[in-house]
């Protein structure tokens, strides 16, 4: 299908095309950047994805805790240590994202994106990570694949 066939409704201009330039390039997560609001510093604002070469920027709207994407963070936050080595991101270091999904709330609201790195070797071996926006912050998921395969009964 063609890019503009692609663009799902409630996304903002460019932010498709960002996230369809990494997965169509097939561009690897090298590093991941939180960061906090100024006044809430337990609490991400916004998680600054690094592939290599370019930069995700995913962040809340803190008027209705929808999810947006650009490449710089919003003012008013600073900057945590990386979360290269902690769970979930580790396991999607080195990887490029095989699939991604935007996720709507029962009220509408674009509150979320799911992502699936791909190991490039084991192709059927990718971790799936899901980023909420929620009261004004970000929640980091890891999604499991529950049961093995389903066979139908006729």
């Amino acid at each position: 299908p063609s890019r503009s066939s692609r663009m799902p409704q409630g996304w903002r201009t460019g932010e498709m095309d960002l996230l369809l330039r990494i997965i169509d390039a097939g561009e690897v997560l090298v590093d991941v950047i939180p960061f906090a609001h100024l006044d809430l510093p337990d609490e991400y604002a916004a998680i600054r994805l690094h592939f290599s070469p370019t930069v995700l920027c995913i962040y809340v709207d803190p008027d209705d805790d929808s999810l947006h994407l650009s490449t710089s963070v919003p003012p008013e936050t600073t900057p945590l240590p990386s979360l290269a080595g902690r769970e979930p991101w580790n396991l999607a270091i080195g990887r490029p994202i095989l699939w991604t999904w935007r996720l709507v709330n029962h009220q509408g609201y674009s509150d979320g994106l799911q992502f699936a790195f791909c190991d490039r070797e084991r192709s059927r071996e990718t971790v799936v990570i899901q980023v909420i926006g929620k009261a004004s912050m970000i929640e980091v998921s890891v999604v499991n694949r529950c049961g093995g395969t389903t066979t139908s009964r006729g």
